[in-house]
């Protein structure tokens, strides 16, 4: 019995997908699948919480002004990192009236997150990784009314641990 397989074109989509075959893949008439990193896009540092609602159905809502400088859109999937507590989720963005400085966490995630909570903010993007190599993330620092600062400065690593320099 003969099989009904057909090979993929050596440069096109499978599964929407982008692919690419290398010569030897593409004379065998295969193509394998560009490596794509999930890499940090955008954060907002430091944000303060300001209202938990465990009666809305979820996600979290952010001062318009806020999603723009961190160019985050509505619906895009948010990590929420709570420095207060040590917690951390995912949910999806949507807007809060710009220059509110609004950070309200919906749903089953306010229970892991109280107003006055510090926050992290963060969001991902699918890349190449030579796009990943010319990324540079969007970090937005905000003051204690979540109003964005004029801080364009890089992110430095904190301390490197004491023993990491020592010798074994």
């Amino acid at each position: 019995m003969r099989s009904s397989f057909v090979a993929p074109p050596a440069l096109g989509r499978i599964f929407g997908k982008v692919v690419q075959a290398d010569t030897q893949t593409a004379a065998m008439g295969y193509a394998k699948t560009i490596m794509k990193l999930n890499v940090f896009k955008s954060k907002i540092h430091r944000a303060t919480v300001t209202h938990a609602d465990v009666d809305y159905e979820g996600s979290v809502a952010i001062d318009t002004s806020l999603l723009q400088a961190a160019h985050i859109l509505p619906y895009e999937a948010v990590h929420i990192w709570n420095v207060t507590r040590g917690t951390r989720l995912m949910t999806y963005a949507l807007e809060a009236p710009p220059g509110s400085g609004a950070i309200c966490v919906n749903g089953a995630a306010a229970h892991l997150n109280r107003p006055g909570d510090l926050v992290i903010l963060a969001t991902f993007a699918e890349m190449t990784p030579d796009e990943a190599r010319a990324h540079k993330p969007v970090v937005v620092r905000v003051d204690g009314h979540n109003r964005a600062t004029d801080d364009q400065s890089e992110e430095k690593p904190g301390p490197v641990l004491r023993s990491v320099t020592l010798p074994c």
